[in-house]
């Protein structure tokens, strides 16, 4: 059986290691605060797609299940990192703490939620030709996975609205554009 870990993955991986890493050595040569943001959301990116790595290498289905509940609460962590650096763009650095600690507060409640219904990883099996191929999914109620899900919406939705408004404020037709897209 061929496990179903994208390649890709793997190179995503180490690129953002790598971006990781250069974008650390040049915050801590200029201290600037969105260097430092931008540093975290790679380094955290880069943990979580570390991690979608090892199933393939792990016959518990219980740690796999595991490493899913973990992944999940490092895309917390990384779209809050992400959305200051955003908002330090949009020159709303007021509302940092306060949403950050919130996407932080709402990721830790869902990783005690998703301890009540702690169960094995679901595994897969996929037939393409004469290939057959394994994965593994995270064993949680629907309802439960709709509720990320819907968080994250609600942040790209809001990000969408206040970067357009702001793109559209721009005088200059380039960076009018540049900002729209």
């Amino acid at each position: 059986m061929i496990p179903l870990v994208p390649i890709i993955t793997i190179f995503i991986c180490i690129f953002s290691g790598w971006s990781s890493y250069k974008i650390y050595q040049s915050w801590k040569a200029s201290k600037e605060k969105k260097l430092k943001y931008f540093y975290k959301f790679l380094f955290f990116l880069t943990i979580t797609f570390s991690l979608s790595i090892f199933p393939p290498l792990i016959k518990n289905l219980y740690i796999i299940q595991g490493l899913f509940y973990l992944t999940d609460f490092l895309t917390f962590i990384c779209a809050a990192y992400f959305l200051l650096i955003i908002l330090d763009f949009l020159n709303l650095e007021k509302f940092q703490k306060t949403i950050f600690w919130l996407l932080i507060g709402v990721g830790a409640i869902l990783m005690i939620v998703y301890v009540n219904f702690f169960e094995r990883a679901l595994i897969y099996y996929y037939q393409f030709r004469d290939l057959q191929f394994v994965g593994w999914a995270i064993n949680l109620p629907p309802i439960l996975r709709v509720g990320p899900m819907a968080v994250f919406s609600i942040l790209a939705l809001s990000i969408f609205i206040f970067t357009l408004r702001k793109s559209l404020q721009i005088r200059e037709l380039y960076l009018k554009y540049r900002g729209f897209f």
